[in-house]
């Protein structure tokens, strides 16, 4: 489970670096592996014994890729 939640962090930072480059509006654009590390650490501060399924580990992880690259997003078309 554990290489899936990376790899699928990984082609989701590899897309959000690609499709969403930073513009002269959208200066806070730029994405570098820090935000691929905050998922990651988001992740590994759950305390394991709340993760019951691994729908709910799919979750957590959404919750986290919405904290860290979402929130930066400033209109609904690149949400």
């Amino acid at each position: 489970m554990e290489t899936k939640l990376v790899n699928a962090t990984l082609e989701m930072y590899t897309q959000i670096k690609t499709q969403l480059r930073a513009t002269p509006a959208k200066q806070h654009y730029q994405f570098n592996l820090r935000d691929f590390a905050k998922v990651i650490n988001g992740i590994c501060m759950c305390n394991e014994a709340r993760i019951e399924n691994p729908e709910q580990m799919v979750r957590l992880w959404q919750h986290e890729i919405w904290r860290v690259f979402a929130d930066r997003l400033v209109n609904n078309e690149d949400k």
